[in-house]
């Protein structure tokens, strides 16, 4: 963004802004970020990889660096960033993106709480919202409520479900492991990872 914007005029911007707003506005990140670390705190120690909390805080401001600088964000920053994690703790790769996804999961819940109370909200204080953007949000809405029923599915049926996406991933990387130059996996190491 800042090169988009120009370096100068960003300087600029910085160097001429009242100061009482951009130190809240670092306040603010900073109180951001200690709160997404926190999850973060919460979410790896449950999952018995050894971090403090000022550790997780250093670790998850890489991880929203590398979310932030990756081209696909959540699709390139946290593989990227969980082979850090991996690393800094000396645990499994999937075990350190399991916890990553885990908190992504975790902040999702409060944003579609926001919208979902803020449309009920708009639609009981007579707020005029157009046609377009109330298919849009019912579409939203729709899906929400589809994401929400096949995960207390997939909950209520966690070892079916385990084992279903062992053989699938069994048979796959079988298929995936007869191409020259790629790894062959073992079935063991695969159902460990699932389960």
């Amino acid at each position: 963004l800042v090169l988009i914007v120009g370096l100068d005029d960003f300087v600029n911007a910085v160097v001429n802004s009242d100061p009482k707003f951009t130190g809240l506005s670092v306040l603010f990140a900073v109180m951001w970020l200690s709160m997404w670390s926190g999850t973060f705190y919460v979410v790896v120690n449950s999952l018995d990889l050894d971090l403090s909390y000022l550790s997780s805080f250093r670790t998850y401001a890489t991880v929203m660096f590398a979310n932030n600088v990756t081209p696909f964000a959540h699709l390139g920053g946290e593989p990227l960033a969980a082979g850090f994690i991996s690393k800094v703790v000396g645990d499994e790769y999937e075990k350190c993106l399991g916890g990553l996804s885990a908190v992504s999961v975790v902040h999702f819940v409060p944003s579609v709480l926001f919208f979902t109370f803020g449309f009920i909200y708009m639609g009981v204080s007579g707020v005029n919202v157009p046609n377009g953007l109330n298919r849009l949000i019912g579409a939203f809405l729709t899906l929400t409520v589809v994401i929400v029923v096949v995960a207390l599915i997939v909950y209520k049926f966690r070892s079916k479900t385990k084992n279903g996406v062992s053989s699938f991933l069994i048979k796959l990387l079988g298929i995936v492991g007869k191409i020259p130059k790629l790894p062959d996996y073992d079935a063991e190491k695969i159902r460990s990872v699932v389960h």
